[in-house]
């Protein structure tokens, strides 16, 4: 469909008393009134006012004329006509509307006109508002970053620019609203609000806790800071996002959870109070104690490393996780040092990692008891800490396997799990060794994707930081973890595979042996992209359906069209023996019943060896045949074994999206049927997590929570008759109401961002070639197979 063209309309004969604000809140009652309801779905649509200044009005506000702009030249003629049919007046005074001359808007103004619209008063109000925000005002002498100990002590062990040598201005930024402080030297501390758990202030000293580390960046300096003065008014000043404030404290800044602000004096003090109100910040008095512990100190550190290093990976993977994640500093996890080298031989590597892992939450409930206190009473009670998934466990399963994950954010390194993961062909190749293994994340400071800021440089992070990890690798808990590759859908999500070498029967496993070992890469390795995509194949998630088939291959060539087209482009064949037995190493560890009920899938999206895309079912082929085409083989590979992505056995439901959508829109589908979509599916997944059972059937839905089999867990607790409205005081209704909400923002924000949206009694079909010739042009053949009694297809 066709954009609506806004138009410009000349308005004439306004009181010289009128502003802005009081000409559109006229022209509101008209534009957002009966006359106007159809148009823009019948929401108050947006219009942009400007008085003209004539130049025999130097005294006056204005000439009396002014130029509106509207979304549509059809709203634009709407108005003209129902300003001569109806008085339009202001002040006692008549309005007249033509169209206006040369209609050339700006871009800036119709970019403006797809947004909101809002009260002219309220948004000068809040302009207002914003500006006593970013006003000067608040006056800081020293910045300083802690850890918070026991007994109302915080630990200074970062302090930035003390003395008169460096001072700092406060203010809250605004779009969107954050604490800015801004040393004489230009170094930027940003805060967003979400990130402040609670604020404490004594004195002329103010505290903040914060969720995570802030944002650091660096403005100019010497003389190219006093040209930007200078230009402060026509160009916003140039920053350049950095790791940490000082070089000397990278690594550092981002495990400092507590901010120590002191003001000059008491009137910043109570400015910093007021403002702080205004943005819905609380504000507590509380008195605590300010030490300088060294809890970071160089030789702390050196005791520390010295001693991850000599520890099992998966204890010195928990150990550093308490750091990292800020709960222990490495001055108390030293401290118990001896006890934690005591456990391992005495209860094993398993459980004495459990019983690290372990010490965050008991920290929570107990938050003055010692950590050597907390550690004695884990090994305690050793057998309740014991992991859900034991290392026999996973190693006997070869769908899932013990996944360490590690976020890199421009300030800190954070490591989490390990993780139930799935597996792929690297890691079922080399399950025994499967700590080497690393899942490594690039994020924002917020978890979230990596963004840019207008004004902000982000090369520096991008080269410095990332690229060079990248490049040069990574020390987690003591080891050296070098990049190994990604998945296409993990590159997605800028996560990607690290690995620390290993030896495998007397020889040494690197990152580059193994790139090797996937295939001959030699066609793509002069184009990186491919190269990349390429190797991404053998990182794709695939499950436990590998099967050797070493003689069973027949390659062929792809069928074309007449104008040299592919109709068999990714697709291949195997037979019914073949696929038969497939199926049945594929769900051999599934429970009996849900074998029972299946059949096997006439297609099957498979990896194998260096070729990828479908087999589908050819009955015309005897015994164990497997074919591949030529558009399925990507590169050349000795590997014989048959990866099952993925099985279609069962109906998979559709679901609306961005692309979809928009083809959807350039063939004339209205607005209305995706709306009406979306507020149904909007409706039901907020009603779903009213229970037990529909919050099952929501996950189930939206494929949420498979890798931990979250719906055959609600299902279950349903049985054990537990509700979502109880009152009791045990912890598993509070944690499934808010994995529930968790797993409620994410459909909705699918929805928003991506237009995910179900289609109801709708079917994804999956799409394999004409083998027999038997479809003209512009036909499809469907099968669609009834696998439950209670669906009707």
């Amino acid at each position: 469909m066709d954009e609506p063209v806004a138009m410009e309309v000349f308005v004439r004969n306004i009181p010289y008393t009128a502003d802005e604000i009081q000409v559109t809140r006229a022209l509101a009652t008209v534009l957002h009134g009966p006359s106007f309801k159809s148009f823009m779905g019948g929401a108050p649509f947006n219009f942009i006012v400007r008085l003209i200044k004539g130049k025999a009005a130097r005294q006056r506000k204005h000439s009396g004329c002014a130029i509106v702009l509207v979304p549509s030249q059809v709203i634009g003629s709407r108005l003209i006509l129902v300003a001569t049919e109806t008085e339009v007046s202001l002040q006692g005074r008549r309005l007249h509307f033509a169209v206006a001359k040369g209609q050339n808007p700006a871009r800036e103004d119709v970019a403006v006109l797809a947004e909101p619209y809002q009260d002219p008063a309220e948004l000068e109000e809040e302009q207002n508002r914003r500006a006593e925000l970013a006003a000067v005002g608040i006056t800081v002498t020293s910045v300083s970053f802690g850890w918070p100990c026991n007994k109302n002590v915080v630990s200074l062990e970062l302090e930035l620019g003390r003395g008169a040598i460096t001072s700092w201005s406060f203010t809250f930024a605004t779009d969107p609203i954050r604490v800015k402080l801004r040393s004489t030297e230009n170094l930027y501390i940003w805060i967003h609000l979400r990130a402040i758990q609670s604020i404490a202030l004594d004195e002329n000293i103010c505290m903040m806790w914060l969720e995570r580390p802030p944002v650091f960046e660096q403005g100019a300096s010497g003389t190219e800071a006093a040209l930007e003065a200078i230009l402060s008014g026509i160009f916003e000043p140039h920053r350049e996002r950095i790791q940490a404030p000082t070089s000397a404290s990278r690594g550092l800044a981002g495990l400092l959870s507590v901010l120590c602000i002191t003001f000059r004096n008491r009137t910043s003090k109570a400015e910093f109070q007021r403002r702080a109100r205004m943005v819905g910040l609380t504000t507590l008095q509380s008195a605590h104690k300010v030490e300088r512990r060294g809890l970071f100190s160089p030789d702390v550190m050196k005791l520390y490393d010295e001693w991850i290093t000599t520890l099992p990976f998966e204890v010195a993977f928990q150990v550093e996780g308490l750091v990292t994640r800020h709960h222990f500093s490495p001055r108390e996890l030293v401290g118990i040092h001896q006890e934690i080298n005591l456990a391992i031989k005495k209860y094993g590597v398993p459980t004495t990692a459990s019983c690290i892992q372990y010490l965050e939450y008991t920290r929570e409930e107990d938050e003055e008891a010692s950590i050597i206190q907390l550690f004695l009473q884990l090994i305690e009670n050793r057998n309740q800490y014991r992991g859900r998934w034991s290392l026999k466990d996973i190693r006997s399963n070869r769908e899932l396997f013990e996944c360490h994950h590690v976020t890199i954010t421009p300030t800190s390194v954070i490591l989490n799990g390990p993780f139930p993961d799935e597996s792929n062909r690297v890691i079922r190749k080399y399950i025994d060794h499967q700590q080497c293994f690393l899942r490594v994340q690039f994020r924002e400071e917020d978890r979230l994707q990596l963004r840019l800021d207008r004004g902000v440089d982000t090369n520096k992070i991008l080269d410095e930081r990332f690229s060079d990890i990248l490049r040069k690798g990574i020390t987690v808990a003591g080891r050296k973890f070098e990049f190994l590759g990604y998945s296409s859908s993990a590159l997605k999500e800028h996560a990607v595979w690290f690995m620390t070498k290993f030896i495998v029967d007397g020889k040494v496993i690197t990152p580059d042996l193994i790139r090797e070992s996937l295939g001959d890469f030699k066609k793509v390795r002069n184009c990186p992209a491919r190269y990349g995509a390429r190797i991404a194949q053998a990182f794709s998630a695939t499950e436990d359906g590998t099967l050797e088939v070493p003689d069973e291959i027949i390659y062929e060539n792809d069928k074309k069209s007449p104008t040299g087209s592919l109709y068999t482009d990714g697709v291949g064949r195997l037979s019914k023996e073949m696929a038969e037995e497939i199926w049945e190493h594929y769900t051999e560890r599934k429970p009996e019943r849900l074998r029972r009920r299946s059949q096997t899938p006439s297609a099957f999206q498979i990896r194998l060896g260096g070729a990828k895309g479908m087999l589908c079912v050819d009955p015309r082929l005897e015994g164990r045949v497997v074919t591949i085409r030529g558009s399925m083989n990507k590169f050349q590979s000795d590997d014989r074994q048959i990866e099952i992505s993925r099985a279609f056995d069962r109906p998979t439901p559709m679901y609306l999206n961005r692309p979809l959508v928009m083809l959807l829109e350039t063939l004339n589908v209205g607005l209305e049927p995706f709306m009406d979509l979306q507020r149904v599916a909007v409706q039901e997944t907020r009603s779903a997590a009213t229970s037990i059972e529909s919050a099952a059937r929501l996950l189930e839905k939206y494929g949420l929570g498979t890798a931990y089999k979250m719906t055959s867990v609600l299902l279950q607790l349903q049985k054990l008759k537990v509700d979502l409205h109880s009152q009791e005081s045990d912890h598993v209704v509070p944690f499934l109401k808010r994995m529930l909400s968790f797993a409620v923002n994410h459909i909705l924000r699918d929805m928003k961002y991506r237009a995910r949206i179900p289609v109801p009694d709708a079917w994804t079909l999956v799409g394999v070639s004409d083998e027999w010739g038997y479809l003209n042009e512009g036909e499809v053949f469907g099968r669609f197979v009834a696998i439950i009694s209670r669906l009707s297809i």
